[in-house]
Formats: C-alpha cells, sequence, structure tokens
C-alpha cells in the first residue's frame, strides 16, 4: 500500500514522484508538502494549449558531473523537438538540447532510453522505434551512430533496457502499439563493465530510490558513474533492477551504495565482468573482489 511520495533529484532541493511502500521506507510522521518549483528551476518548456506535449521524462548523469540532468520527449498530435535540461546545480537547470544535438530529433517517439551501450563509462541515448542510437561523446554531446533493425515497426511507445544474453553490454526491447514488439541485441561487446544487484535493508529485490556510485581505485578514487534503482523510466518502461556500470578501461572499482533507510554498504577492489549482488539487510556482498594490494594484471587469475 503506498504511503507517500518521496525521492529527489538533488538531495534537498528537487522533489519528484517515487512510492513509498509501508513494507519499505516507514510514513513519514507528518504529512508531505510540496511546491512546484519548475520556473525557478528552468525547468520548463513551450506550454502552447493543445500545440505542445510532453510524454517521457528521464534523468541521467550525461556529462558525468555528478548531477542528474532531465530530459523530456515531447510530441502531440505531431512530432515536435524534445527539451534537454542540463543540471547546472544548486536546484538550477538550463535547456541545452540544441548545443547538444537532440533538439533536431522529430521522430515523434514517446519513449527514450539512457544507458551505456557501448561500456566507455558514459550515458548513450535510444529511442524508441528509432533506426539509430544517438552516442554520448564524453562531454554530454550525442552523435547519430549505428543502425538499428526498425523495419516494420508500427507506433513504437516505450522501451526498456535489460543485458538478456548477460555479455555484458545492455540490450534493449521497444513496444509498439500497432504492430509486434521488438528485442534488439546490442551486441557492440567492448569496454569493462559491472553489474549491481541490489537488496533493500527490509529485503526489497531492487532496492528502488537507492543510489550506486562506482569510483576507480586507489590513493585518489575518482567517480565513474552512479545510478538510482528505479521502479520505472520515460514513458511506461522499466529497465532490468540490476544496474549496468560501464567501466571504459578499469577492471577494478570501489562500489558505495546509499539505501533510502540511511543504511550504506561499501565494496572495495571489485573485479569488472561480473554481477555483484549487495544486500543491504546483512551488509554483504558477493562477487570477486580482490585481497590485497592492487593487481597489476587487468584480469583476475
Amino acid at each position: 500500500m503506498a504511503r507517500g511520495i518521496v525521492s529527489t533529484i538533488r538531495p534537498g532541493v528537487l522533489c519528484v514522484l517515487a512510492a513509498v511502500t509501508a513494507a519499505g521506507v516507514p510514513a513519514p510522521a507528518q504529512d508531505l508538502t510540496f511546491t512546484d518549483i519548475t520556473k525557478e528551476a528552468g525547468a520548463g518548456g513551450p506550454a502552447a494549449p493543445g500545440k505542445t506535449g510532453g510524454h517521457g521524462a528521464m534523468f541521467a548523469d550525461v556529462d558525468g558531473d555528478g548531477l542528474p540532468d532531465l530530459y523530456f520527449t515531447m510530441i502531440f498530435e505531431g512530432p515536435m523537438a524534445d527539451l534537454f535540461f542540463h543540471n547546472l546545480g544548486g536546484g538550477r537547470f538550463v535547456e541545452e538540447g540544441a548545443r547538444l544535438g537532440v533538439a533536431d530529433y522529430d521522430g515523434g517517439s514517446p519513449g527514450a532510453v539512457f544507458a551505456d551501450l557501448d561500456n566507455d563509462g558514459d550515458f548513450d541515448l535510444v529511442f524508441a522505434g528509432d533506426s539509430k542510437v544517438y552516442r554520448n561523446d564524453g562531454a554530454g554531446n550525442f552523435l547519430p551512430y549505428s543502425h538499428v533493425p526498425v523495419e516494420g515497426i508500427n507506433d513504437p511507445r516505450s522501451i526498456a533496457f535489460a543485458d538478456i544474453d548477460a555479455d555484458g553490454d545492455p540490450d534493449f526491447a521497444v513496444a509498439c502499439k500497432r504492430s509486434g514488439n521488438r528485442l534488439v541485441r546490442n551486441d557492440w561487446n567492448s569496454g569493462n563493465w559491472v553489474e549491481v544487484k541490489l537488496v533493500s535493508p527490509r529485503g526489497q529485490a531492487g532496492a528502488f530510490g537507492a543510489k550506486v556510485r562506482v569510483f576507480t581505485t586507489g590513493e585518489e578514487p575518482r567517480l565513474i558513474g552512479w545510478r538510482e534503482a528505479r521502479s520505472a523510466n520515460g514513458y511506461l518502461g522499466q529497465d532490468d533492477p540490476v544496474l549496468h556500470f560501464g567501466l571504459g578501461e578499469h577492471f577494478m572499482v570501489r562500489i558505495e551504495v546509499e539505501f533510502v533507510t540511511g543504511e550504506s554498504v561499501a565494496v572495495d577492489k571489485v573485479f569488472a565482468k561480473q554481477t555483484v549482488t549487495i544486500d543491504g539487510s546483512s551488509g554483504e556482498a558477493s562477487g570477486a573482489v580482490f585481497e590485497g594490494e592492487e593487481p597489476e594484471s587487468p584480469e583476475p587469475k
């Protein structure tokens, strides 16, 4: 039974919808209060009645600065340019779709998802039913790249990712309204990766709302990427709850998990190319880790 609505775009700054259940997080002692800060945050858009409309909203840190950016798919009685809001920090956003190469997309699909298709450590962008994927150049700019088989697709609506063949790169499914659905296998097979399977301190599979950060190892750790575990993503879509991280050339990482109930778990010297299960109820993690000084070999023995 849902007891409240609580989550954050940035801690203490901007609220978005995420169900909190009685089995997960205890209900707050007092009623929650919400304030519309769209204009103050600069996260609005065109709003001509009968002429514009948004379908999906996605959050992802596309430029690697540690802040979630915001993407809207826009369609209403015909396609229109999507909106991309870059997170400036301090609860402020600026629309930069044209600069980043996504404003000209007018495929009319309400579904879009960010995922690291090539395991280089940054988010790429895929639209439901589009014949191209849009590859992130590492600075948050998107360029059309690679052909996607879409022949015969009619009225694609939503898209979701999962590593269906367990080869370390995210594949995706497209749901269509007027044709058969499609399952597309990703054969990029480049870069290192790690996948994180979460269990909350109260036993919830997926631990929705938890934040996972992956760092390099060594004396000066650097953030490679972070994810928030979510029960839904974009327009009518839900990715696999197992979180995928592309690592580029990094073969060993540190994983830190912060659960919504306040508990945290950290696992150091985790080898790449494996799925690690982190259980918040026990504070334990499964998976291959290196014991001792950091190895010189790029692969475990």
